[in-house]
């Protein structure tokens, strides 16, 4: 209780007063009889009142914390001032504790409270013309995105897990955990906040990334008005990435080849469509023809000499690379062989084979 001072200033009748209540503010109507200010704090409801000395500090205490405070400055008497609130929870009780005070420091007599409670907001729900799907045409072979659109502001959640995974409930997927109460990592967790109306009713994307490709999932998907209220239950959408395409490891159109023939020799080309290597044995015409393993092992088999072996590293996808066979005997057939490899050492479906006869 403040000390009374009959020069004490007083409120004009019916203020302070509350007016316009929302579900996150205000309006805070006062008026006094005397030129000078008005001090006010907003605090959680049963919260310890402050003193006058605490509500001029503006400052938290006895394990308070303010919520909102302020000055008003009084020019006129009897003048109705207004302060408005806002940023403030829904559906949750508060309390304003104000006193005024003259210009020559006299205070009221005693400290005003009112108490209110901020409006509850509207339960969450989906868009109806807009309800939560897949975006089959983003599904890519790491990631899978999910357009969905709320009525109110609030926030979306959603978490992706295993598929054979059990499920979680709409708490757990708003706190980013699994079913067994466990926090996921960042990369399975998403949130989506929306402040407006303006922003409400329109697709918004949830992507998750970095996914295995042909892989399916779980994901959860739930929301919630400004009041942490969430949608039930929670929507669930088994999604799988897409499988990977493998493009086969391929000659180039024409390849292998041979050119510039001569009585000792020719030149032999390869291209191919991958990064990677290229097994090549010459062997006399009509020698039993090697194996994958025996080519590349590059060693005689089955009784055939090898005349010419070798391997060439493939660093440019499609580029010619060029071996110069020499030392070979003139108006004599060969067989040449080769198979190419990938760097990830995928095979070829078969081996290549070129025959050649050298000049007489």
């Amino acid at each position: 209780m403040i000390t009374p001072n009959i020069t004490a200033p007083e409120w004009k009748s019916g203020f302070p007063r509350i007016d316009a209540i929302t579900q996150t503010g205000c309006k805070y109507f006062v008026a006094q009889n005397k030129t000078g200010a008005v001090y006010y704090m907003i605090v959680p409801y049963n919260s310890i009142q402050p003193t006058a000395e605490q509500i001029k500090a503006q400052l938290n205490y006895d394990s308070v914390s303010i919520v909102k405070s302020g000055i008003k400055k009084i020019n006129t008497p009897h003048y109705e001032y207004t302060t408005s609130f806002s940023e403030l929870k829904a559906g949750t009780e508060y309390t304003i504790y104000s006193f005024g005070e003259t210009s020559d420091g006299i205070a009221m007599k005693t400290i005003h409270s009112v108490t209110f409670t901020t409006m509850q907001p509207a339960p969450q729900s989906w868009s109806v013309d807009k309800e939560p799907v897949v975006d089959s045409a983003m599904i890519t072979t790491t990631s899978i995105r999910i357009n969905c659109a709320i009525t109110i502001p609030g926030t979306i959640y959603a978490v992706i897990l295993p598929v054979e995974s059990p499920s979680p409930d709409s708490s757990q997927v708003q706190q980013g955990k699994d079913s067994y109460g466990i926090d996921l990592s960042a990369d399975c967790v998403k949130e989506y906040r929306i402040t407006s109306d303006f922003n409400c009713n329109i697709y918004k994307s949830i992507e998750f990334t970095q996914l295995q490709p042909g892989t399916s999932y779980s994901i959860y998907l739930t929301a919630s008005n400004t009041n942490e209220q969430c949608i039930e239950p929670v929507l669930k959408y088994i999604v799988s990435t897409a499988e990977p395409v493998i493009t086969p490891l391929e000659w180039k159109p024409d390849f292998p080849k041979v050119d510039t023939i001569t009585q000792t020799g020719f030149k032999y080309f390869v291209a191919q469509n991958k990064t990677g290597t290229v097994y090549f044995m010459v062997v006399p015409h009509e020698s039993t023809p090697p194996t994958i393993e025996q080519l590349k092992a590059q060693m005689n088999y089955d009784s055939v000499t090898i005349v010419k072996c070798g391997i060439k590293e493939i660093n440019t996808v499609n580029y010619n690379y060029t071996t110069t066979m020499s030392k070979l005997t003139a108006n004599t057939s060969y067989d040449v062989y080769a198979i190419g490899e990938s760097r990830e050492g995928v095979l070829m479906g078969s081996i290549n084979k070129v025959t050649v006869t050298t000049a007489p």
